[in-house]
């Protein structure tokens, strides 16, 4: 639901602006791998502020360098502000046991701002960060991985946070990482990444009820919110994933609405794969503005607003195998915009199975949908949108099978079934936008 911003690029001088360390010359020669409980100086357990600084000046030290870090199962070690990992390095946990935990405690990870670009990449804002160079000569961060760990904060309201964050990089690997206890936060931000994987990681459990002056967001999953050198991501997969329990409510939720995403991608060139993964409980699964990107075997649970959202100039996006069940206002939205620069044109998805919209009746008040064609008279239209062979149970509460609200066009449903429902008239298309092929009942 962010809307993308423009990329800043600010000078350095000799630390660069995301708070850290500048990376360490490709030249220096990168240590043996270590494990963190056996390096001189380091703590582990619960630490004082002195503890928890002196255990980041340490693994900063050679994690700038390309160290290969490893943990132990089981061990827990608190920091004092961001982790820096320069190009080549790795932080990883041995498995067969618990995951290690890296935690962020609230008195240091305290970040408020999240207007500022340096603020919101800071050293008080960000867990890990392994990011490229961000100006100059836009060197990228190559090779990072980052594997079987838990990066948990404290939980305390009112702070915006990222846990794992890495901008202009390329080849990197997170695996079998887990990411919970943020207030409003990012699990994973990634930005002008090209040939990253992130597989098998667990983004669980974000809660903030704050009513900031601004607005404000989490996210499990976030590409390209902040472009470096106009460069969006490319080739980058997210596969395996389990997003559960990002929620707002009070004073945030009056204000703001149910402002949390599963997967979000933030610009329209972005190009990545989404595979075989759950979200649930949050106020929209997937919400995509890129392009060329695919979208299999995913299952979204409980989604406030909408389950898929295509927007900002989404298009040519290729979806298999979905199931969205009891989302709010609609299953999938394909949305027009005032913002982008090209239409909402060309996605399809095929195997698509919905059940139960509004099932809490939230969205009582408003034409709920399976699918919902908006954007009427926007500058930029849903135009050539297809689905194809879904099967729709709307429940008790869903109004319509297929609504289009929008001035686009050709935007069509091919053998689509509908049940259930409040209408007897299970299709609405307002402005002759598009079309629907109602499938009998029993064929897919």
């Amino acid at each position: 639901m962010w809307i993308a911003l423009p990329a800043l690029a600010l000078a350095a001088l000799g630390v660069n602006h995301l708070g850290g360390d500048t990376q360490a010359p490709a030249t220096l020669t990168q240590p043996a791998s270590q494990y963190v409980e056996d390096l001189p100086g380091i703590h582990l357990g619960t630490a004082t502020a002195g503890q928890r600084l002196a255990n980041t000046n340490v693994l900063n030290n050679l994690l700038a360098r390309g160290a290969d870090l490893r943990l132990r199962a089981g061990t827990r070690i608190e920091i004092a502000r961001s982790l820096r990992l320069g190009s080549g390095a790795s932080l990883v946990g041995d498995s067969g046991g618990a995951k290690p935990v890296v935690f962020m405690p609230a008195a240091s990870f305290s970040n408020t701002n999240d207007a500022a670009i340096p603020a919101r990449y800071g050293p008080t804002a960000a867990g890990i960060n392994f990011s490229g160079e961000l100006s100059g000569g836009y060197r990228p961060s190559d090779g990072v991985r980052i594997e079987n760990i838990h990066l948990l904060s404290e939980q305390r309201m009112g702070r915006r946070l990222r846990g794992i964050v890495g901008q202009n990089v390329t080849n990197c690997t997170i695996r079998n990482v887990e990411v919970s206890g943020m207030p409003i936060g990012i699990g994973i931000a990634l930005a002008s990444a090209r040939g990253c994987r992130i597989s098998q990681v667990y983004v669980h459990d974000f809660s903030d009820n704050t009513a900031w002056k601004s607005l404000a967001q989490s996210t499990g999953i976030e590409i390209d919110n902040d472009l470096i050198n106009r460069i969006p991501s490319a080739d980058t997969l997210i596969e395996n994933f389990r997003i559960e329990r990002l929620r707002v409510g009070g004073p945030f939720l009056a204000r703001f609405g149910y402002q949390t995403d599963g997967i979000n991608i933030v610009n329209s060139a972005s190009r990545v794969q989404i595979a075989n993964g759950t979200v649930s409980d949050v106020g929209e699964g997937i919400d995509t503005f890129g392009s060329d990107g695919t979208i299999d075997n995913v299952t979204i649970n409980n989604a406030y607003i909408f389950g898929l959202k295509f927007i900002h100039g989404a298009s040519r996006n290729r979806v298999h195998n979905v199931t969205i069940t009891n989302a709010g206002l609609a299953g999938v939205n394909f949305s027009g915009s005032d913002q982008a620069s090209q239409d909402t044109a060309g996605n399809v998805i095929s195997g698509l199975r919905i059940t139960n919209i509004d099932s809490g009746g939230a969205w009582r008040a408003n034409t709920t949908a399976g699918i919902l064609v908006s954007g009427k008279d926007a500058r930029r239209s849903p135009r050539g949108n297809q689905v194809v062979d879904a099967v729709i149970d709307l429940g008790p509460n869903g109004k319509y099978g297929w609504v289009d609200q929008s001035t686009g066009a050709g935007n069509r449903g091919s053998n689509i079934q509908i049940r259930g429902g409040r209408s007897t008239d299970r299709v609405l298309i307002l402005y002759g936008g598009g079309s629907v092929d109602r499938a009998a009942p029993g064929r897919r």
